[in-house]
């Protein structure tokens, strides 16, 4: 049997100059994805919302009937298609619109409430171990125990590490400890008095983005903001569609986790 060789064509992307092969007949959406470019898109790919347009310099498939209904024959004279629907059939440079490559630039990551009363479950105690004394049976845990218990803790479960970093820090001759608590069961231990030292991460997951900040837990301040789009934007705008990327598409479950 004769073999048939694949044709491959070269798309660049612009802005950011990212260029590949690819086999003929690949969406310029597809192309895209494959390259970490982002195309704004609602229907996950399927020709409904007509949002994913470029403008393409270089010869495609024709227009498809999607995309005589949804754009205008100016926009079509224009070289503008949609991502979806057009078709890789020769070497093309496609233009990104900044409408797409600006999505990440809208993510709100200011609540205004840049301080907020907390009462974390995790909390932070500061313990101090009285001396050994010679002839005294010495049960390093039960001090610390009774320590929490004067301080109205009432400690149910503890790590097998906890017990070893304790021993290890009176080894060192550390007698003020921190204990690092969650409700009744005991997390770690930490030398010193870092009581003050306490920080969580409130992570926001949004079906278009995602964001996340770095709180002090002790004043109820924020101290680092990050935020990104969520990957599984480029495959539908919402949940919906999203599922419907999974039922179309071969794999697609496993690129959206």
């Amino acid at each position: 049997m004769e073999n048939i060789e694949m044709a491959e064509f070269r798309i660049r992307f612009l802005p950011g100059r990212k260029s590949a092969v690819f086999e003929k007949g690949i969406t310029l959406r597809d192309a895209a994805l494959a390259l970490g470019i982002l195309i704004e898109s609602d229907c996950a790919g399927i020709g409904t919302c007509g949002k994913c347009k470029v403008e393409v310099k270089g010869k495609l498939n024709p227009p498809t009937a999607v995309e005589k209904k949804l754009l205008s024959r100016q926009e079509l004279q224009k070289g503008i298609r949609l991502s979806c629907q057009a078709l890789l059939v020769n070497p093309c440079t496609v233009i990104v619109p900044q409408s797409s490559t600006s999505i990440g630039d809208q993510i709100l990551t200011e609540s205004g409430l840049q301080q907020t009363p907390l009462n974390p479950d995790i909390r932070k105690v500061r313990v101090e171990l009285p001396e050994h004394r010679l002839g005294e049976k010495y049960f390093v845990f039960e001090q610390l125990l009774t320590a929490l218990r004067q301080k109205n803790i009432l400690v149910a479960h503890f790590p097998l590490s906890a017990v070893r970093d304790l021993t290890q820090w009176l080894q060192q001759g550390k007698r003020t400890l921190t204990a690092v608590i969650d409700q009744n069961q005991l997390l770690a231990f930490e030398p010193g008095n870092t009581t003050d030292v306490l920080f969580g991460v409130a992570i926001d997951i949004g079906t278009t983005t995602l964001a996340a900040k770095l709180i002090d837990l002790t004043r109820g301040d924020v101290q680092a903001v990050a935020s990104a789009v969520n990957p599984q934007r480029a495959h539908g705008a919402d949940v919906i569609a999203r599922i419907h990327y999974t039922i179309e598409h071969a794999g697609g479950l496993k690129q959206l986790n």
